[in-house]
């Protein structure tokens, strides 16, 4: 099941690549959070990765707008198992909170 598992999250991530690729996003960083938990705290953890995603023309439309946008850069984008033990794909919603946040105090 591990090998099958493990095929399926790596499909997945190339699939996703390839969909942030056709978006003008490339991965500037990977961060194995399961890796980093088992070298620094001898800690065992699901499978979890985070990609640091960059559109150069989106950040730096965003960065003349607005200097601390820079805070929510890149855009993260995790892939991990979920508790059922199969790989699933996440966003990270960073910009939809803040968004979110601002709507909320206007009204």
């Amino acid at each position: 099941m591990a090998s099958r598992l493990s095929r399926r999250a790596q499909k997945l991530r190339e699939n996703l690549l390839g969909l942030l690729k056709k978006q003008g996003f490339g991965v500037l960083t990977t961060i194995d959070v399961r890796e980093t938990l088992k070298k620094k705290l001898d800690r065992e953890f699901r499978r979890y990765v985070i990609l640091g995603a960059c559109n150069p023309e989106l950040a730096d439309r965003a960065l003349q707008a607005e200097l601390e946008v820079g805070l929510l850069l890149p855009c993260n984008v995790v892939v991990y198992e979920d508790l059922a033990r199969e790989a699933d794909l996440r966003l990270h919603a960073a910009l939809e909170a803040v968004a979110g946040s601002a709507e909320a105090t206007r009204t």
